[in-house]
């Protein structure tokens, strides 16, 4: 659920992204087209890691680099740098396939053929959920914190509360 979560963050604030950074829409874009291109590769090398390192270590890794990849994120709208917030979307794409190739692969080894399917299905639902969500609470925090702190501040502390 956090992958997509810190994932579809940026989607719910689009319109004070743009506003509060003073971007184009194009480099707005440019969030999300760099976390695909960073996936294709990621999700090769994540097969290969997950093989040599394991499940657990290349999940727990992984995990922690996502989280550090979204505070950069915030971090960089904190500040009002948008080739922060590039990098760290990048860095984003970059270990998101390892995630869920392990993510996968310990669904797989913990249930059965029977339970399986269920269980995939289930995991679906949570991080489509998760991005519901997102779309649903992120605008309400900004607001929030619209009253406390200037722009792009406040888009920054939006991201590390919302994460």
């Amino acid at each position: 659920m956090g992958d997509y979560w810190c994932n579809d963050s940026p989607a719910s604030l689009q319109n004070y992204i743009l506003s509060d950074m003073r971007i184009s829409q194009v480099q707005y874009m440019g969030f999300y087209s760099t976390i695909q291109w960073a996936s294709i590769l990621s999700c090769l090398i994540g097969g290969f890691m997950v093989d040599k390192v394991g499940i657990r270590a290349s999940l727990t890794v992984s995990a922690f680099l996502l989280v550090v990849a979204h505070t950069i994120f915030a971090l960089g709208a904190m500040h009002g740098q948008y080739w922060v917030m590039w990098a760290s979307r990048a860095l984003f794409g970059f270990v998101e396939g390892p995630v869920a190739i392990a993510n996968d692969n310990m669904a797989v080894k913990w249930f059965r053929q029977k339970e399986l399917n269920m269980v995939m299905g289930l995991k679906i639902s949570a991080a489509r959920l998760s991005s519901v969500l997102t779309i649903n609470v992120m605008v309400p925090i900004y607001e929030y914190f619209s009253n406390v702190f200037d722009q792009p501040t406040c888009l920054g502390v939006t991201l590390l509360v919302g994460k």
